[in-house]
């Protein structure tokens, strides 16, 4: 590395520190995947790191750190380490992100990111997977009357998230669907909102099939550059990937639409109603437009939310430790957000979420709102069964992640 290269740590990258063997170590790794493996070094360089922010040389950092013993050495080789990694920002990512988006692009289908991981590869061993959590949602009265038009998802891990899982899809399996549109939240930064693919869904139990024309129409309608601009994003994520192997079980011959949705960040800092942006409006105008017309085709079309509610205690940041009565008053918030989507009303949801800006990071928040204002726009009442509501809490990492279940049935009149 030369002595006037500013190293830049590049973003998004997570970074984590543990313990092995005793002493610190930091964990790099690549939420995008442009980085193929996990890097990891020594915690000692901690201090180092926090000054790779693109505001000075190598020589200027080696003269900060050399009472701590840095030499420039030491940091040109730290820096090297880094960006052949591709965890900085400079001519190499940009050229290795370029071939790795347009790589992503060229492919017919998405393969799992988590198999073998989050869940098991082998196909026999994920069919005992299955069984043994949808087994949680079998004691479950579903509604006999009135076909389910959506279902709402978790899409935290299958160990924390079994019961959550079990309830939500047990019931899937008697429904009629030849459509569904699973939406799932896109959890790594993007300018832009909402975020197509073509590609179909490998799993390993099969494939799901991917509609391609409805994808198309609505991009056509929507803008193809922004529908696509940011297709990487569909590689790693996994709120849409941890819906793929129920579905692919229960709905193997139906076709399928993902559809990642960004954050509404900037509408509840400045309280502000999405519909007012025009990238929010069109898509949701352009939607419905594409699902009447394939309803009046025969289509019969369901919506799968992959949604998870609160991330709070101090792993995302909070200051005071979790408690039981702290939970118990996030249970409170947590059933008051689940309301507005049991009375099917989105202003209420914003206005809860706006109220303390966001406080209990409720990532499904952005692909509710949008299902809700589908739903309303089509002119589809729903009846909401909330079939659980879950909080997955570790006390020991100060983490606690929350959840719910739930169908939303055609509403029948009364007679």
């Amino acid at each position: 590395m030369e002595s006037e290269f500013r190293p830049k740590i590049r973003w998004p990258i997570e970074v984590n520190q543990h313990q092995h063997e005793g002493k610190p170590i930091l964990v790099f790794r690549c939420p995008l995947g442009y980085s193929k493996k996990p890097l990891v070094l020594n915690g000692v360089v901690a201090p180092i790191l926090s000054v790779f922010d693109g505001s000075k040389t190598i020589a200027e950092i080696a003269e900060q750190f050399r009472s701590a013993g840095a030499s420039f050495e030491i940091i040109a080789e730290l820096a090297k380490v880094l960006d052949e990694n591709l965890f900085l920002e400079s001519p190499r990512f940009e050229q290795e992100s370029k071939k790795v988006r347009k790589q992503f692009a060229a492919l017919e289908r998405r393969e799992p990111a988590l198999a073998g991981l989050g869940y098991s590869s082998i196909s026999t061993s994920l069919i005992e997977e299955l069984g043994k959590i949808l087994q949680k949602g079998q004691s479950l009265a579903y509604p006999l009357q009135g076909g389910m038009l959506g279902l709402v998802s978790p899409h935290i891990d299958f160990r924390r998230g079994s019961s959550g899982y079990g309830e939500a899809y047990a019931g899937l399996k008697n429904e009629v669907h030849t459509l569904y549109l699973v939406f799932g939240t896109a959890h790594q930064y993007s300018p832009l909102l909402f975020h197509l693919t073509k590609k179909h869904f490998a799993t390993p139990l099969g494939e799901l099939t991917t509609d391609i024309a409805f994808v198309k129409d609505l991009a056509e309608r929507y803008g193809i550059e922004r529908a696509f601009e940011d297709e990487l994003l569909h590689k790693q994520e996994h709120s849409i990937e941890l819906q793929t192997p129920f579905l692919q079980l229960l709905k193997p011959d139906a076709k399928y639409v993902p559809i990642l949705v960004g954050g509404f960040y900037d509408y509840v800092q400045k309280n502000t109603s999405p519909e007012k942006d025009e990238k929010y409006e069109r898509f949701v105008e352009s939607i419905c437009e594409v699902i009447q017309h394939r309803v009046t085709l025969g289509e019969r079309i369901g919506i799968i939310a992959g949604v998870d509610m609160a991330h709070i205690g101090q792993f995302f940041g909070d200051k005071e430790p979790l408690t039981p009565d702290t939970m118990k008053r996030i249970e409170e918030r947590d059933r008051q957000y689940l309301e507005s989507i049991v009375l099917q009303d989105k202003e209420m949801m914003f206005s809860h979420i706006a109220e303390d800006r966001d406080a209990r990071r409720i990532c499904g928040f952005p692909t509710m709102y949008t299902v809700i204002d589908i739903y309303n726009r089509l002119n589809l009442q729903y009846q909401a069964e909330v079939f659980g509501y879950h909080q997955a809490v570790d006390y020991e990492s100060d983490c606690a992640v929350t959840f719910a279940a739930a169908g939303l049935y055609e509403k029948l009149p009364l007679v």
